[in-house]
């Protein structure tokens, strides 16, 4: 499974910040959108960094956003991971867990192309799962498997718990 299988079942496009967006703004666009992450994008649509969350309640727990003048360039992360259509899901979450990120941004032909969460790679695997057990229900009812896997002898069976590691 790629990331383009993720970014294809997702609605809408990637919501997206300038540099100079107020930090109140931001705020305002991830509660109005239900989202966790921002990219930032410069004029030219280049990515300039990411605010998450909690790059807002960090600026406002240490006060700083109580300025006015705080901008996303001010506590956006400039150094940003990102991922491409064939990111395989394995891939992905070595990435967001070595780099404690739950967000990367998808880039493809060097534009912006999408961003997935750990969200939707959580969702993925249950739905993997799901269709195992399905196909492990499917399999007990024709009578071609038994709950003793290390007796099991058919090919089916061993195919269907690889799928799932």
């Amino acid at each position: 499974m790629t990331v383009a299988r993720i970014i294809k079942d997702k609605v809408g496009k990637v919501i997206t910040a300038a540099p100079d967006d107020s930090i109140l703004s931001l705020a305002g666009r991830l509660a109005r959108h239900h989202i966790g992450a921002l990219v930032v994008q410069d004029r030219a649509g280049a990515i300039a960094g990411m605010i998450a969350e909690g790059d807002v309640i960090r600026a406002v727990a240490s006060g700083q956003a109580c300025d006015a003048g705080v901008t996303a360039q001010d506590i956006m992360r400039p150094c940003v991971l990102t991922c491409t259509p064939d990111t395989t899901e394995s891939e992905l979450l070595d990435i967001m867990t070595d780099n404690h990120v739950h967000h990367l941004p998808v880039i493809s032909n060097g534009r912006l192309a999408g961003i997935v969460s750990l969200g939707d790679v959580v969702r993925l695997r249950r739905e993997k799962i799901r269709e195992m057990l399905a196909d492990l229900e499917r399999l007990a009812d024709e009578g071609r498997f038994t709950a003793n896997l290390k007796h099991h002898r058919t090919a089916k069976a061993p195919s269907l718990l690889a799928r799932a590691i």
